[in-house]
């Protein structure tokens, strides 16, 4: 049960009746002058503790999300320039390609445009 301004008073004045005026303002100085429930207990104490420890371990997470971040982030730009270089062996290889293409279409195309005209030759020869 809390109690308030006036009922510490009223005990107050009550103390001084049964035991005067000294003793009474004696006793009255060794109460606290709020409610027991807001008195700190070993316990509070400990829950205090216990906080800090939660609190160094909550650094202790946050260090190490920092450090897996960075680690993190070096391998995110280690694999983009791998990628970047695997593109660029890769734009070159079908550069390559491309070339070797033409180089075969054009070599095919002269071969039958050599037959076409072999063909016709002989077509021609027999009117």
């Amino acid at each position: 049960m809390t109690t308030n301004e006036q009922q510490r008073l009223r005990l107050h004045q009550s103390l001084e009746r049964q035991i005067g005026e000294e003793m009474a303002g004696v006793l009255m100085s060794s109460l606290p002058p709020f409610d027991w429930n807001q008195v700190a207990t070993k316990d509070d104490l400990k829950a205090f503790a216990t906080r800090d420890e939660m609190n160094l371990k909550f650094a202790d997470i946050d260090i190490k999300f920092a450090e897996l971040n960075a680690t993190t982030e070096v391998g995110l730009a280690n694999l983009r320039t791998e990628i970047a270089s695997h593109q660029e062996k890769n734009v070159s290889a079908i550069k390559g390609l491309q070339a070797e293409f033409q180089k075969s279409l054009r070599i095919n195309t002269a071969t039958i445009m050599t037959l076409l005209v072999g063909c016709f030759g002989v077509l021609f020869s027999r009117i």
